[in-house]
């Protein structure tokens, strides 16, 4: 399958571009990529990320780095109140260059949620300018939490463990 591009914030005027939006439970994002890096973080509620090389289970206190144009999907479990922060390339240079799971510590969340109240093109001199450049020094400083799931290579345990991965309360056998 073939990523489709998402836009969100890609085309934002500043380096960062804050986006909330709330998802219900059981909602999939299909595979798909976006230009810029993204820090992926769920206020309420929990998601899966998925890669072709991976899978994450990412819960309220931790959040999913992904690097720019690196495709991957979602399914949300529970209602999702989602929070994300939009890198652009140039400044995703210093930041790691494929997903990590990281911890979202009390500043980074009340960082995000600044930079909620800003607008796309916020003043890089004034409070919104200051606001981006403390996310990106927070970013380079993230606490990596080695939490994936590496994906089968072979495809036949590669579709059992997409299937385990879609239900995981599912009660069949090893068989």
């Amino acid at each position: 399958m073939r990523p489709e591009y998402r836009n969100n914030r890609d085309d934002a005027p500043r380096p960062v571009a804050a986006m909330a939006k709330t998802y219900p439970d059981g909602e999939q994002i299909p595979l798909h990529i976006h230009k810029r890096g993204q820090l992926i973080h769920a206020v309420s509620g929990t998601m899966k990320v998925e890669t072709a090389e991976a899978a994450w289970i990412v819960p309220p206190a931790l959040a999913l780095w992904m690097p720019p144009a690196f495709p991957h999907g979602m399914v949300m479990r529970g209602e999702l109140a989602m929070r994300t922060i939009y890198i652009d390339p140039d400044a995703c240079r210093e930041l790691p260059q494929s997903p990590v799971l990281v911890e979202v510590g009390g500043l980074m969340r009340e960082l995000i949620l600044a930079a909620l109240e800003e607008p796309l093109d916020y003043d890089e001199a004034g409070r919104g300018g200051l606001i981006a450049n403390l996310i990106l020094a927070e970013l380079r400083r993230m606490q990596v939490r080695p939490m994936q799931l590496p994906m089968p290579r072979d495809l036949r345990a590669a579709r059992v463990a997409r299937a385990l991965l879609s239900q995981p309360d599912a009660d069949g056998s090893l068989d």
